[in-house]
C-alpha cells in the first residue's frame, strides 16, 4: 500500500505508512520546523523509532482498540533465552512483544480510562487513528494528521503523563496547543466537519487520575498562529528546495531572562555564608 494521492480521510492505514510521507507536513513536523535549525532537522534528520513500548504506550493501544497487535510474554525481563526467542517470534509475526507485568499495568490504566465517566463516554463511540491528508488552502502545501480518536465532530487526544493534575504545563511544554490547532486545520482543509478537540490525560501510576480538558479559545489561537507559521515556512522551503539549519554567522549568545535572578540568589547565599563566618 502506498501513500494516498487524494486528499481525504483514510481508515486502516498503518502508522509506518503514515509516517513515511516526507512530502507533507504533520503536527510533529510543524513543531520541528519552528525549532532553531528546524527546516534542516525536518528534512535531513532520521525519524527516531523504538520497538520498546512502555506500559503507557501499551495502554494507549488497548484504549484505542489496537491491542491485537501485542504479544504478551510471560517473563520477568528480556534477559533469558526463552524470553528473547518469544520476543523475536512476535516481531516476525508483525506484533509488538510485551512483558506480562507491563501488560497488566497497561490493562489497569486502560480500565481507569474506560470506567471514567467522561473519558469512558468519549471513547465509547468513534474510530481510532484515521489518517487525514489535505492541501492548505493558503499555500497549497500538503498537510496531514492522525488523530487518536474521532467521535462525531470531535477529535480526542489521549496522553499518558506524570501528573494529570498539572497537565496545563505539559500542554505548553510539548506544544499540544499547536497540535490541536494543526489537527483541526487539517481536517477542515480536507472538508471534514470537526469543531472540538479534547485531551484525555491519564497518570502513568496508580490511582491513574484522569483530566479531561479542552483549550481556552485564546490558547487555541496561539496554536493556530504557530501552525500557520509552520505551514508557511514548510511551503517556502518546498518551493525553494532549501532547508536551512542554523545561521552560519558569529552571534551574541544571551542567557535567559531569569538567569540574573538565579545568579543573584547564589551570590547572596555566598555572601551570607561569608558574613556569618565572620560574625
Amino acid at each position: 500500500m502506498s501513500i494516498p494521492e487524494q486528499d481525504g480521510i483514510y481508515t486502516g492505514l498503518s502508522d509506518t505508512l503514515y509516517h513515511s510521507d516526507t512530502n507533507s507536513l504533520s503536527s510533529t513536523g510543524a513543531k520541528t520546523i519552528l525549532e532553531p535549525g528546524g527546516p534542516a532537522k525536518l528534512r535531513y534528520a532520521p525519524r527516531k523509532e523504538s520497538k520498546a513500548y512502555d506500559y503507557g504506550t501499551v495502554a494507549h493501544l488497548l484504549i484505542l482498540g489496537a491491542g491485537a497487535s501485542l504479544s504478551v510474554v510471560d517473563a520477568k525481563d528480556w534477559r533469558t533465552k526463552d524470553a528473547r526467542e518469544a520476543r523475536d517470534a512476535a516481531y516476525a509475526a508483525g506484533k509488538t512483544p510485551i512483558l506480562k507485568a507491563v501488560f497488566q499495568r497497561a490493562q489497569e490504566l486502560a480500565g481507569a480510562v474506560h470506567t471514567h465517566p467522561l473519558a469512558g463516554f468519549l471513547f465509547s463511540e468513534g474510530v481510532a487513528e484515521q489518517s487525514i491528508w489535505a492541501h492548505d488552502l493558503t499555500t497549497g502545501a500538503r498537510i496531514r494528521c492522525r488523530p487518536d480518536w474521532h467521535r462525531n465532530t470531535a477529535f480526542i487526544d489521549l496522553k499518558t503523563t506524570a501528573d494529570a493534575g498539572q497537565f496545563d504545563k505539559s500542554i505548553e511544554s510539548y506544544s499540544y496547543h499547536l497540535s490541536a490547532a494543526f489537527y483541526l486545520h487539517t481536517a477542515r482543509s480536507a472538508g471534514i466537519d470537526v469543531d472540538n478537540f479534547f485531551f484525555v490525560a491519564v497518570d502513568k501510576d496508580p490511582p491513574y487520575l484522569i483530566d479531561v480538558c479542552e483549550l481556552a479559545p485564546a490558547d487555541l489561537d496561539i496554536g493556530r498562529d504557530l501552525s500557520r507559521a509552520a505551514i508557511d515556512l514548510f511551503a517556502h522551503c518546498q518551493a525553494a528546495d532549501a532547508w536551512p539549519g542554523l545561521p552560519e554567522i558569529l552571534r551574541v549568545a544571551r542567557l535567559p531572562e531569569w538567569s540574573r535572578h538565579k545568579a543573584d540568589r547564589a551570590i547572596n547565599r555566598a555572601t551570607s555564608l561569608i558574613e556569618g563566618a565572620r560574625a
